[in-house]
Parts: C-alpha cells; sequence; structure tokens
C-alpha cells in the first residue's frame, strides 16, 4: 500500500469515528435509572424472539446513515424487527402475536438478530406504534437472570 493510499484510508477511519462519535452524543440517555424506574416507566415490557427483520422494506433504507456506512448491516441484523411475543410482564399484549417495532433510523435505535431472544421495555408513540431505545434496558436475553429479576418487579 503506498503512502497516499494509506493516508486516505486514515483520513476516512477518522472521520467515520467523528462521525459516529457525535452522533452518539446525541443520544442522551439522562437520567440513569434503574430497573424498577425503567419497568414502571414503560408502557409494556415483555420477552419475545426476533422472527425476521424489515429493514430493506422500509422507505428511505437505502439513505440511511447505517446502510450508507455499512451496506451489508442487514446480513448481522437490523432495526425494524417482526417480534413473537412469549411472555409479558406489563401492559396488554397477548402472548404468541406477532409485532413490529417501529424504528427512526437513529443511533439510539436497537439492533436486533433474526432467531435470537429480547426483553423489550416499549413505548407507544404517537401513532400507537411501539418504540423502544438504547436508552432503556431493551436487551438481548443470554441469561435467564434479567427474567427473574423481571419477574420480581411484576
Amino acid at each position: 500500500m503506498d503512502v497516499g493510499t494509506k493516508r486516505m484510508r486514515q483520513l476516512l477511519i477518522i472521520f467515520g469515528l467523528t462521525i459516529i462519535t457525535c452522533d452518539l452524543l446525541a443520544c442522551e440517555c439522562l437520567p440513569i435509572l434503574t430497573l424498577e424506574q425503567q419497568f414502571k416507566k414503560a408502557d409494556i415490557v415483555f420477552y419475545a424472539k426476533v422472527q425476521s427483520l424489515n429493514d430493506k422494506n422500509v422507505k428511505g433504507f437505502r439513505e440511511t446513515m447505517h446502510f450508507t456506512l455499512d451496506s451489508l448491516y442487514t446480513d448481522k441484523g437490523g432495526y425494524h424487527p417482526t417480534l413473537r411475543v412469549k411472555e409479558v410482564y406489563k401492559g396488554k399484549l397477548e402472548k404468541d402475536i406477532e409485532l413490529n417495532i417501529k424504528s427512526n433510523w437513529g443511533l439510539c435505535d436497537v439492533f436486533f438478530k433474526t432467531g435470537t431472544y429480547y426483553i423489550v421495555f416499549g413505548y407507544f408513540d404517537k401513532d400507537g406504534l411501539i418504540q423502544t431505545s438504547i436508552c432503556t434496558p431493551t436487551t438481548m436475553v443470554t441469561d435467564k437472570q434479567l427474567i427473574r429479576q423481571i419477574k420480581k418487579l411484576k
């Protein structure tokens, strides 16, 4: 690799990190709340499996920052999942229904992976659609510890 190519690559990396850092700062998760406070604040809390991802079907998909930075990100996961509800801890949802999570294509959106299970702390927007963010305890379930903690909050 010649010096010019190496320098250009370094500048592109610095530029990319600068954009990501600036956007990350735009996602403010303050004040920091306990799990119990987050549970009380959420409209719905449920355990679900990611059935599919719908990013490619959403208007504006190709213009998003996510697609621009990594056009193959949908091979890894996505921001517009269809979930099958397995258990409801708070709110009025039926078990075994499928529902979609609305994303705003921002860096505060949760990145979901197909075939995995999540605890979702959701909120209804003005149109009645469910949203979540990285500022909630919404997370992929890798062990049952979080589920046990949430069951205690019911």
